[in-house]
């Protein structure tokens, strides 16, 4: 018997970026998540606080394919990601996600533009789009093209240097995991401002997860992640 290919998903579930459904993950012997539900829309943004430890990350780790849930739906554009080989999830992650990392996670070697063009290629972009996709971005997002590396770059550009190298394929869905955590108070307002004007600026659905405070407070969607489960709170 041939192998059975899964249903292409329909335009409604195409339309929500990202939807978890009774998702369950345990880790050395701890439920961290347990019965999780969330569905994202574009122009929005979500905030997950909690303590360190509660689970956050592992979240996004099951969102990105990087962890394998115990049970439950995660879907992205409709896409059901515990399904996918490792191909799938590779085009999945360079192309419909951007993710933003709290210490940026760039390549000192080199450029920022070629931190952000090699995210481009990675995700099957022709060498002449990503180059002037990338040199449109960190202009925009107020980066000097001309650094020879990112060692040279202040915290500010560093992290905004990030976030360009998230939205070159212009994704429906950005992930930001304790993306200020590491700025100094002056630039963890400019890089939040930043992050929070994407959703309406590009139409993308922003999921931030933090423990800090004045993050949550932007989100438009606030979830507090306790016992395993998401609690909604007052933004």
């Amino acid at each position: 018997m041939p192998p059975t290919t899964a249903p292409a998903p329909d335009t409604t579930e195409r339309a929500v970026p990202l939807r978890l459904a009774q998702l369950c993950h345990t880790v050395g012997g701890r439920r961290l998540l347990d019965r999780v539900d969330l569905e994202t829309e574009r122009g929005t943004a979500t905030v997950i606080t909690g303590p360190s430890g509660s689970g956050k990350s592992t979240l996004l780790s099951c969102v990105l394919g990087l962890s394998t849930p115990d049970a439950g739906s995660v879907r992205v554009l409709g896409n059901e990601v515990t399904r996918m080989r490792r191909r799938g999830l590779a085009t999945m992650r360079g192309r419909d996600i951007g993710m933003v990392f709290q210490s940026g996670e760039l390549l000192p070697e080199l450029t920022p533009t070629e931190n952000v063009v090699l995210a481009g290629l990675l995700a099957g972009l022709d060498a002449d789009h990503a180059n002037e996709r990338a040199r449109r971005l960190l202009a925009e997002l107020e980066v000097a093209t001309t650094a020879e590396s990112t060692t040279s770059l202040s915290g500010g550009e560093y992290q905004r240097t990030a976030v360009a190298r998230a939205l070159i394929t212009d994704p429906p869905l950005l992930l930001a995991d304790e993306p200020t955590g590491a700025l100094d108070p002056d630039t963890h307002d400019t890089v939040a401002d930043l992050l929070f004007s994407l959703p309406q600026q590009r139409d993308c659905a922003l999921v931030v997860v933090t423990h800090d405070r004045d993050m949550a407070a932007r989100g438009d969607t606030v979830l507090r992640l306790r016992g395993g489960q998401l609690e909604r709170v007052s933004p």
